[in-house]
């Protein structure tokens, strides 16, 4: 396990730093995947993070995917100079073959905090504290639902700068509820 000074970001890659795509993930599948555009606002706003709240050594990315996907998100990192760009070290992304994988590896990285598009992720991430479920889908949020989840909603990086460096931890949470 390696140990931090609290607090420890996590960050997962497709829909949260790769623009997803009407219907799916990413455009890992057809044409220029190096083309994929990045999510507006991701490379200033982990960038400031990394400064200001975390630290490069306490900043991880983990992604769920096969090794096609994870060869392809490697080469659109350093398509796009990100760990340039972020801050990001490059031995702190890490890649699993499926959702529930990614629990083990907060717990082991110690992550306090994590950004995840997926609500089935973020069920299975009992060991970090403050979730965060960026550009919710309803249809999976009611499927992974838990109600001892507590998860802030975000929509955007410069709304999710402002919860983790304008706002005190645990009060801009959101309760989870059914809507």
């Amino acid at each position: 396990m390696k140990k931090h000074a609290s607090p420890v970001l996590g960050i997962d890659i497709g829909g949260v730093i790769i623009q997803k795509v009407e219907g799916g993930d990413t455009s890992f599948f057809d044409g220029d995947y190096r083309k994929t555009p990045a999510v507006h606002d991701v490379f200033s706003s982990i960038r400031t993070l990394v400064d200001t709240k975390f630290g490069k050594e306490s900043v991880y990315i983990i992604s769920k995917c096969g090794p096609i996907v994870q060869q392809k998100t490697l080469s659109w990192l350093q398509q796009h100079d990100f760990y340039q760009k972020t801050g990001v070290l490059p031995d702190h992304v890490y890649f699993c073959p499926q959702r529930k994988d990614k629990a083990p590896l907060c717990q082991q990285f110690g992550i306090t905090h994590f950004i995840d598009d997926s609500m089935e992720v973020l069920a299975h991430l009992t060991s970090v504290k403050n979730l965060y479920l960026f550009q919710k889908t309803p249809s999976e949020y009611h499927q992974f639902y838990r109600p001892e989840l507590q998860i802030t909603f975000v929509e955007s990086w410069p709304e999710i700068l402002h919860h983790l460096l304008n706002v005190s931890d645990g009060s801009a949470r959101i309760s989870s509820s059914v809507s």
